[in-house]
């Protein structure tokens, strides 16, 4: 399956990255304990219709955590 984007987004101090691959309807996808965001997208098929999303969960894959808090 050819992803086509590779991109991240920042939420509550994380840069997380997601895979987003397909056209259509939006289908979030989420990868199991020490996966990323490529492990779902080895289980399925490209899906006529379908825009599969998937992306790394914090520390996992290429999901950076913020940077230590100041004490």
């Amino acid at each position: 399956m050819e992803v086509k984007r590779m991109p991240y987004f920042a939420h509550d101090g994380l840069t997380f990255h997601y895979k987003d691959t397909g056209e259509g309807e939006p289908l979030v996808l989420l990868h199991g304990l020490g996966g990323d965001a490529q492990q779902p997208l080895e289980l399925l098929q490209p899906l006529p219709g379908w825009r599969l999303i998937s992306l790394d969960a914090r520390c996992h894959g290429q999901t950076n955590p913020s940077p230590p808090a100041d004490s």
